[in-house]
């Protein structure tokens, strides 16, 4: 597994042995459009109230690999160290940001996103629901 980043156009994942003219092996995910909805809606990161220690990763790598696991679905454990940012981080920040409402707002953002150009089909859709029986005495 090969990755490499191109920090402001996409990021590129090679699977296997990537050859010339053999597109299956490459994955071309385009993080311009992604990021440009969610850098607005990004929390920035918390500060230190005795002040000090390292400065945090930039938001953008930290970004493209929590994109990169959640679409690949490989563990956090196995993030390449190809995106400059550590497991733990990554990890760390998917879940502030989760419990922040950002993938949320995300998902809204890119629909409204769609819909202001006339790219969503509203002509069919699909509603899923559960029906579940209370129990006895239950109000």
């Amino acid at each position: 597994l090969q990755v490499a980043i191109d920090a402001h156009t996409r990021l590129v994942v090679a699977l296997g042995d990537p050859q010339p003219g053999n597109r299956n092996d490459t994955i071309v995910y385009r993080t311009d459009e992604l990021w440009s909805l969610a850098s607005p809606l990004v929390p920035p990161p918390p500060r230190r109230p005795q002040g000090g220690g390292t400065p945090p990763i930039e938001a953008r790598a930290v970004f493209a690999a929590i994109v990169y696991v959640l679409t690949t679905g490989c563990a956090w454990r196995h993030l390449p160290p190809g995106f400059g940012v550590s497991k733990a981080t990554a990890h760390r920040r998917f879940v502030a940001w989760t419990r922040a409402g950002l993938w949320r707002r995300l998902h809204v953002a890119a629909l409204d996103q769609l819909g202001a150009k006339g790219l969503i089909d509203w002509s069919r859709a699909t509603a899923d629901a559960a029906s579940v029986r209370a129990k006895r005495g239950a109000t």
